[in-house]
């Protein structure tokens, strides 16, 4: 109370000495611009300026405040479109995820650009694109992915190379690979899928230089990276056999291949499928005798009746010492139904017809072997047994094809 009446008393006091100077000395302002002209006292002028000035910041708020509902209206249709293009995104992957490809395409393509996840919508309709033959869709749309994100070079890469596959353009899918793995060097997919073209593209050597990164990221299970580096290796001697047989003259060597096979992992060397495919290659250039000391050290090793086999059919300059060898392993499986074959082969070889009928007839006591068969039905054959001939070979015959039991006639 007492602090309302002494504003009242200040006021008061203002407002009667601001009267007195009023009436002592009023003042005179005169404004002239162009053909108005305006006169009034200091007060009056003091008054209207102090009126203007309100004036003015009346409109500026409302200017601010209109200009605010704008900005209100433009944040509230902005969130109605992000709505709308989250509905139409989730619609769009439930598509996707049926195989709509179709609806899926249209859907995601649509709430691109203004959904909050752009790169997913662009991807997952590439994919769509991609799955209805689109192509030229699929790379628009993977274009628009890339600009629509930034850093997402890789995850678009990515995702051209596995379409690119899908398409069999094997060529460009590896220098789509080659790009991305610059930018990341052990990316698991980029190692898996390079993996995938260069043996598609029977490019062997890279695929063997892929082979410790793939080991050291895991990407691959053990087993299966085992038999592709199996497979890589394989490839690598026939294909380096196949351009070494191409050559003519002295330029013809086998030194290549003795460097590959040096070069070969220890743990492959006692592998069957690529000692197997080196020793065809050896063979092939005329290096049956290389192949044979392979062999010989392969077996002493590890047993193995595919290898053993192979023994028996290398065209040695020395077939008497293969025999011999034969035999000595003999000494220690003396009922290896694979072993006798090989030996009634090399029996063959050295011109022992007989010795080579008895090593078929025990084969064929340790197992009924087709190939046996026809081995000794051709030796019989050559031998003028011509009805044992056709007997053994009819029974080779029945066993690879089974007919049905019909009625025969008798003699």
């Amino acid at each position: 109370m007492i602090r309302l009446i002494i504003v009242l008393v200040i006021a008061l006091s203002l407002g009667v000495g601001l009267g007195l100077l009023i009436v002592e000395d009023a003042g005179y302002v005169r404004i002239s611009w162009q053909n108005w002209l305006l006169e009034t006292n200091v007060w009056i002028g003091g008054a209207l300026l102090i009126l203007g000035y309100i004036g003015l910041a009346l409109i500026w708020k409302a200017v601010r405040r209109f200009l605010g509902l704008r900005t209100d209206l433009g944040r509230w249709l902005n969130d109605a479109g992000s709505e709308r293009a989250r509905r139409r995104t989730v619609k769009g992957l439930i598509a996707y995820a049926e195989g709509d490809w179709k609806r899926a395409l249209r859907l995601l393509s649509r709430a691109a650009p203004l959904s909050d996840t752009p790169l997913i919508n662009y991807l997952a309709a590439a994919q769509c694109a991609q799955e209805l033959g689109q192509y030229d869709e699929a790379d628009r749309l993977l274009n628009a992915a890339l600009e629509s994100t930034p850093g997402a070079e890789v995850a678009v890469g990515v995702t051209q190379a596995r379409l690119l596959h899908a398409r069999n353009q094997m060529e460009a899918c590896l220098s789509t690979l080659k790009r991305l793995r610059e930018i990341r060097p052990r990316h698991p997919l980029v190692l898996q899928l390079l993996a995938e073209v260069h043996e598609r593209l029977e490019d062997w050597s890279q695929l063997v230089g892929l082979i410790p990164e793939l080991e050291k990221t895991r990407v691959v299970p053990q087993e299966k990276l085992r038999d592709l580096e199996r497979r890589a290796w394989v490839g690598r001697f026939e294909a380096e056999g196949e351009k070494l047989a191409r050559q003519q003259g002295a330029s013809r060597t086998a030194e290549p291949l003795n460097q590959l096979w040096d070069a070969l992992p220890s743990h492959l060397r006692e592998d069957d499928a690529v000692v197997d495919a080196a020793v065809r290659q050896w063979v092939r250039l005329g290096e049956a005798d290389m192949a044979e000391r392979i062999l010989r050290k392969v077996l002493r090793r590890r047993w193995s009746a595919r290898l053993v086999r192979e023994y028996g059919i290398l065209p040695t300059s020395e077939p008497k010492e293969q025999l011999l060898c034969a035999e000595n392993w003999l000494k220690e499986r003396p009922a290896d139904p694979d072993l006798l074959l090989t030996l009634g082969r090399l029996c063959l070889r050295n011109q022992l017809w007989g010795r080579a009928r008895e090593y078929f007839e025990a084969a064929l006591k340790q197992r009924r072997d087709t190939e046996t068969l026809f081995e000794l039905g051709r030796l019989d054959a050559h031998l003028g047994k011509p009805e044992a001939a056709c007997k053994v070979l009819l029974s080779a015959i029945g066993d690879s094809v089974k007919l049905p039991e019909l009625p025969q006639p008798s003699r």
